[in-house]
């Protein structure tokens, strides 16, 4: 059953929708501002993470370029190196004679493990020639 409502005199029932009506709108007004400043803190708060962001963007750009760099000097290092013992061995075998013997024991091994023995070019490989005594 359908509550009954007591409807006040007229005068005093346009005064409660006044007070109703200008509570309401000032709830909005309130609401405006409200959003209003949530607006305001969330840029707020976009802007610093971005500034974050580039910081960070910046300190990683620095450290990519100091190991390039690292890596860099390494690599020239490790290719000087290269390029010295190039030229030692260049040089050794250039100036070594052939050891006729030595030339044939390394053929009569490889020919052995190619179709017997594996193991018994390594024998040949140890003994010492002119270039493994250059490059120690």
């Amino acid at each position: 059953m359908p509550r009954s409502v007591t409807l006040p005199r007229t005068g005093s029932v346009s005064a409660a929708a006044d007070r109703a009506i200008a509570c309401v709108l000032q709830a909005e007004r309130d609401a405006r501002v409200a959003v209003r400043a949530c607006e305001q803190q969330s840029e707020s708060e976009v802007q610093a993470a971005r500034e974050r962001a580039r910081v960070i963007a910046e300190r990683a750009a620095v450290r990519v370029t100091r190991v390039h760099r690292a890596v860099e000097a390494r690599l020239d290092a490790a290719l000087a190196r290269i390029d010295a013992q190039r030229t030692v061995l260049a040089t050794v075998v250039n100036d070594a004679p052939a050891d006729p013997a030595r030339l044939a024991a390394a053929v009569q091994a490889l020919a052995h493990e190619l179709t017997h023995e594996p193991g018994a070019l390594a024998q040949v490989a140890r003994a010492p020639t002119p270039i493994t005594e250059a490059a120690t």
